[in-house]
């Protein structure tokens, strides 16, 4: 358990090092979906933005250690919205591409 926690740590830390902001991850998701930044941060709720914002909250709060009252003032939606993404869903297969491109 404790090595699982560790890697994680190491995980975030090695992203924050490379200097990944929202604003880059918000850059990268949403061309990765084909949905405009204005349309990713303006609280839509047509289906792919949704799919958008729930990749970029997934990695901001998971992968990056941003808080979600953070991630949610930068996307536009309540604290809730984000709070739901990060614990009722599973990371999309498109995260974990996303994420990949942030690697070095």
């Amino acid at each position: 358990v404790i090595k699982e926690v560790e890697a994680r740590e190491m995980e975030t830390l090695r992203l924050r090092m490379k200097g990944v902001c929202l604003e880059d991850l918000c850059e990268i998701v949403a061309k990765k979906h084909h949905v405009e930044i204005s349309e990713l941060r303006s609280g839509s709720r047509r289906r792919t933005i949704m799919r958008a914002r729930e990749d970029f909250a997934q990695i901001a709060v998971k992968k990056l250690g941003m808080s979600s009252a953070e991630v949610a003032r930068f996307l536009g939606v309540t604290t809730t919205c984000i709070c739901r993404i990060v614990n009722h869903r599973r990371m999309s297969k498109y995260a974990g591409e996303l994420l990949d491109s942030l690697s070095p």
